[in-house]
């Protein structure tokens, strides 16, 4: 729940980023080069929005996260290849002893 809602909070804040699709007939009038930037425009956006989504989670998952409100991209994905190890590891741990016990 507290995902959704964090989830949702970067939705909000991206929803201002997105970029509205032309319709066919605009996009027909478009040149290739304005084409292309618009496309670039709107990757940008979905970039934005993993990334806005990846801390999102990130802060709930990790404590460390959370206290950064100023994490740049690079620490945001070290962070969470950390955090996701840590998670592999910890599930590891879990599926062993539940194996040991159906034994």
């Amino acid at each position: 729940e507290e995902h959704e809602k964090a989830c949702s909070n970067a939705s909000s804040k991206r929803s201002a980023e997105d970029v509205e699709d032309p319709s066919p007939a605009e996009f027909a009038q478009m040149s290739r080069q304005e084409r292309k930037r618009h496309r670039e425009k709107r990757r940008r956006g979905k970039v934005n929005a993993g990334f806005d989504d990846l801390k999102a989670l990130l802060v709930q998952i990790d404590p460390e996260t959370n206290d950064r409100d100023d994490i740049n991209r690079v620490d945001l994905i070290s962070r969470a290849v950390v955090v996701m190890k840590k998670l592999y590891n910890e599930n590891e741990v879990v599926k062993n002893q539940l194996q040991e016990q159906d034994s």
